[in-house]
């Protein structure tokens, strides 16, 4: 199954489960102690549940709900050909259906498939383009209904991006490019340069 066909079926999943804007209520389990903290966990759209995955059943490009120690919180990253983890993905990030690690039996696609068969060709015409999955401020995933491209808001960094076709654009405002989330909306924040203390020889008498 191509990664295409697993974007649609995500897409159709979410959809049937949990309607047009609806959010996918995932189970969220506890971030405290050392064992919450290295856990690293799945979507399973079929299920609408988390679910935990090995270090040796990580895929890289693939979506993952993991522990951040800088956020203090579970947070959805890319996972990294090194190992690690990219973007601490925050409320707006966008991302292709196809990038949830989904593990659709044959049984569980053909299921899908013959239920959404008679509106494949219209839910073809009204995406236009692979199916995406937006962020809400809840961190959890749902299916976007309108015509978007990829992007991602790194808590980390502030950072915003966007991709255009395998490019990635850094978004930047008149100030820089540091950006905080206020009212569900994106707003530009000024990077705040660290106080210098004059030198000696700089020194008023």
């Amino acid at each position: 199954m191509n990664l295409q066909n697993v974007g649609y079926i995500t897409a159709f999943v979410l959809n049937a489960l949990f309607g047009h804007g609806a959010i996918a209520q995932q189970e969220a389990l506890p971030t405290k102690g050392p064992l919450q903290e290295s856990l690293v966990q799945r979507y399973d759209p079929f299920n609408n549940k988390l679910i935990p995955v090995t270090p040796a059943e990580i895929k890289p490009g693939f979506l993952y709900l993991h522990y951040s120690p800088v956020q203090g919180r579970n947070v959805w990253s890319l996972a990294n050909e090194k190992g690690g983890f990219s973007y601490a993905m925050g409320q707006g990030s966008i991302q292709p259906a196809a990038r949830l690690d989904i593990r659709a039996t044959t049984q569980q696609a053909d299921q899908v498939l013959r239920e959404v068969a008679p509106r494949w060709a219209g839910a073809l015409k009204s995406f236009g383009a692979p199916p995406l999955i937006i962020l809400d401020k809840s961190n959890q995933w749902t299916l976007l209904q309108r015509p978007s491209i990829p992007q991602v808001m790194d808590l980390d960094t502030g950072r915003r991006w966007e991709w255009q076709g395998n490019r990635r654009v850094a978004v930047v405002h008149t100030g820089g490019y540091r950006w905080g989330i206020v009212r569900d909306k994106y707003v530009p924040t000024a990077l705040v340069l660290p106080t210098i203390t004059p030198s000696c020889a700089l020194c008023s008498p």
